[in-house]
């Protein structure tokens, strides 16, 4: 499991000041340090070439599933 990371700054929550972590989406396995703030919600379905992200909510393939 990954360190919260924080919204603002990018650091784990232990490094600095009052912590406001990034709210992640059900289901997702994106890791948080490649969102900036806020976290789309995984759409219904994947659209787009493997490997890449989502065209349309910018999630992994992996969030996809399940």
């Amino acid at each position: 499991m990954t360190d919260k990371l924080c919204r603002h700054c990018g650091e784990p929550e232990a490094a600095h000041h009052a912590f406001d972590p990034i709210e992640m989406p059900s289901g997702c396995q994106c890791n948080p340090g490649e969102w900036d703030g806020v976290v789309n919600v995984v759409c219904g379905a994947f659209v787009g070439a493997a490997g890449k992200n989502c065209e349309e909510c910018e999630h992994d393939e992996s969030c996809h599933v399940g």
